[in-house]
């Protein structure tokens, strides 16, 4: 008997299977390629974020500095390609009672960078610690914190904080008796112009300051109300002076 070998066979087999080879290497390629991609996009996003969470810091440096210079300004430029900057035109409305007195109502701005790429980021205050009300002169009254809505990481920078710095006696000569001398102060945030996109500067201008003077006579408490909601109540011994200072700071692009 006489065995006839299929070479035709054979030879389509070893093609099919070459094919499949070739082919599933091509799709672990493609796949590495799309994971290498995204990696390398989301470290790039990172950086990004990096970068304008420093900007925001100096930022909110400047606006405490010129808030205290009137008509002086400084600038901070913010490169934006994964995310946007959003200038939150009186986002927050803020108010001070004395006692049963409202000694201060107003609105303030926010300025929030939201990054276009997933990723997680813890969420704190990198500068100041919230809302409230601070007593020490050297503390922080712009706070910087980063937050994350749906797993988009962002960076908030806001003026919600009140300070109350003891300024020390004054001898009234009217009334015969020593005063202590207290400021409470806010940094009151405003939107100029905004334009533009991607790279913009930010300006922060010192547009002015308004001062009220209040004399205490019996000890009374100071409460400060954020959005309706009360977030602080501290304490002022009698008598005393109360110097009321709104510190209004514009930021706008240039």
């Amino acid at each position: 008997m006489v065995y006839f070998k299929n070479y035709a066979s054979e030879g389509t087999s070893e093609v099919i299977g070459n094919l499949i080879i070739a082919s599933t290497i091509i799709l672990i390629t493609i796949i590495s390629t799309g994971i290498a991609m995204n990696f390398m996009e989301i470290q790039a996003a990172q950086a990004e974020f990096e970068s304008i969470k420093d900007s925001m810091l100096i930022l909110a440096d400047i606006i405490e500095e010129v808030g205290s210079r009137v008509y002086s300004s400084g600038y901070v430029k913010f490169n934006c390609r994964y995310g946007r900057i959003d200038f939150l035109k009186n986002s927050t409305r803020i108010e001070v009672f004395l006692d049963a007195s409202k000694i201060i109502d107003v609105y303030t701005s926010s300025l929030k960078y939201t990054c276009g790429v997933r990723f997680s980021v813890s969420e704190e205050y990198v500068r100041g610690g919230g809302s409230g009300i601070v007593m020490n002169e050297f503390s922080h009254l712009v706070t910087v914190k980063l937050a994350s809505t749906d797993g988009f990481p962002s960076i908030i920078l806001r003026g919600c904080c009140v300070r109350i710095v003891d300024k020390g006696e004054l001898y009234l000569k009217s009334r015969g008796f020593n005063v202590t001398v207290y400021e409470l102060v806010l940094v009151r945030i405003r939107v100029g112009l905004t334009v533009g996109s991607d790279s913009i500067n930010v300006k922060a201008y010192g547009k002015g300051i308004t001062l009220n003077t209040l004399f205490i006579e019996n000890t009374s408490s100071i409460e400060l109300f954020i959005d309706g909601l009360k977030v602080d109540c501290k304490s002022i011994m009698a008598p005393a002076i109360l110097n009321v200072v709104i510190v209004e700071v514009e930021i706008s692009t240039v």
